[in-house]
């Protein structure tokens, strides 16, 4: 008997396996200002708040949501006063867009980013790893910190234990951090369809974050209707159980967007970029 699941695996696998690499082999400038290389693929960075990084300052790595970025400067006006004030601050930022996503400076590409919204994959996270360590070495912050917003911020958890060492710290705002119960609840409140199935876990990878390797904050708004606080709590208290430098506050009335302009995440950045 033929296994039609497994056939129709089969044929998505041949259907979009030309995609994971198609831009692989295109001219990536790795300039370190509008893109850097990370593994098969050239991810867009955007130099924002701040043209002239230092080395020996601290630097903000931004991973937008799965909402994505913005291929013009209505990106940088967007978050132009959270940078800014970074960089009254002594805190440089750039922010990086995931595969298929766009920041000012133009499109990531050469990695798969995954098909109906599932794109918390292997080759995006190990993508990452791989740029931000480029960064750091060409940089030379004295902190490197992430700062991940709704599905950035689940992206950025992974990255500090399937990748320890990739950062200093992390900022994750509106984080709802175990990918299939937050999926879950999303299906079952908002009326969304389909579990994912091939999506990485930030709540996996707590217990491979080396205690007293980097300082976390968690912040959600408590108007937020995508992301239930309980998710980023529960998983900083298994940080903490791990001796994780870890904590979790809530944003009072700042909702799924607009808990990224709060004072607590400025306050937070600088906290967590502080050796």
């Amino acid at each position: 008997m033929i296994d039609t699941r497994s056939l129709a695996t089969a044929v998505a696998i041949a259907v979009f396996a030309p995609f994971f690499h198609a831009n692989a082999d295109e001219p990536c400038s790795n300039d370190m200002k509008e893109s850097v290389r990370g593994g098969d693929g050239c991810f867009a960075i955007d130099v924002v708040g701040k043209e002239e990084i230092r080395p020996g300052e601290p630097l903000v790595v931004f991973i937008h949501g799965d909402g994505g970025a913005m291929r013009n400067d209505s990106y940088r006006r967007g978050y132009a006063h959270q940078f800014e004030t970074m960089r009254d601050r002594g805190i440089s930022a750039i922010a990086i867009a995931r595969p298929g996503f766009w920041v000012a400076t133009g499109k990531t590409k050469g990695i798969f980013m995954g098909w109906r919204g599932d794109t918390y994959l292997p080759e995006v996270v190990d993508g990452l790893a791989a740029a931000l360590r480029r960064l750091r070495e060409h940089y030379k912050p004295s902190r490197l910190v992430l700062l991940g917003h709704s599905g950035g911020s689940m992206i950025s958890g992974i990255l500090l234990g399937r990748h320890p060492g990739v950062a200093d710290g992390a900022v994750l705002v509106a984080w709802g951090c175990d990918t299939y119960t937050w999926r879950q609840w999303r299906i079952d409140s908002a009326g969304r369809k389909g579990q994912w199935t091939q999506s990485l876990s930030a709540r996996d990878y707590i217990a491979k974050i080396p205690a007293g390797s980097v300082r976390v904050v968690a912040i959600t708004g408590t108007k937020d209707n995508n992301t239930l606080p309980k998710f980023g709590r529960e998983c900083v208290y298994k940080m903490m159980d791990r001796a994780i430098d870890a904590r979790f506050e809530l944003a009072s009335n700042r909702g799924h967007g607009s808990v990224l302009y709060s004072e607590s995440v400025i306050n937070a950045i600088e906290d967590v970029s502080t050796p």
